[in-house]
């Protein structure tokens, strides 16, 4: 297991990642759909998040083999509210056949060191209320629901 910050020569294997992740989830809801051309635009979103000031991603290499990667983004807050600069938590998967092997895990210790270090002091996620399992490994990294995101759908 090697956690790395993730570089654009990653991005094809991210890019099966991702799309492991939106079939796993497919139908959980609306957003959740794998189109058939995922291929041709994962790669250049990726990119786009990858050359970003705000986002960064880390990966698991093993063997030459990308099997895991957490999509990170820093936030300034408003005065308003008690927590000065916030880390979100995008996309977090580990390829199905490295699963249980403490990847996740060391991801999101990662995740948690880079937000320290860049000011961080408060972090935020999304996960599926139909993914019991990813529930369970977020409450044990530490989190716990705030809000429930709800989506509608506008006729």
């Amino acid at each position: 297991m090697r956690i790395r910050q993730a570089s654009l020569k990653d991005i094809p294997q991210m890019t099966e990642l991702w799309g492991e992740i939106m079939k796993y989830h497919e139908g959980d809801n609306p957003f959740f759909v794998l189109v058939e051309n995922y291929r041709e635009l994962v790669p250049p979103m990726l990119e786009k998040r990858l050359k970003s000031d705000s986002e960064l991603a880390f990966v698991n290499e093993s063997d030459s083999e990308i099997s895991g990667m957490i999509m990170l983004k820093t936030e300034d807050l408003p005065p308003l509210v008690p927590f000065k600069k916030k880390g979100y938590i995008a996309e977090t998967v580990v390829s199905k056949n490295h699963r249980s092997r403490g990847i996740g895990e060391a991801l999101v210790q990662q995740a948690k060191a880079y937000f320290r270090e860049q000011g961080c002091d408060v972090m935020e996620l999304q996960v599926s209320s139909k993914n019991p399992q990813g529930i369970k490994f977020w409450e044990r990294m530490g989190f716990e629901v705030g809000t429930h995101h709800m989506i509608g759908l506008l006729d």
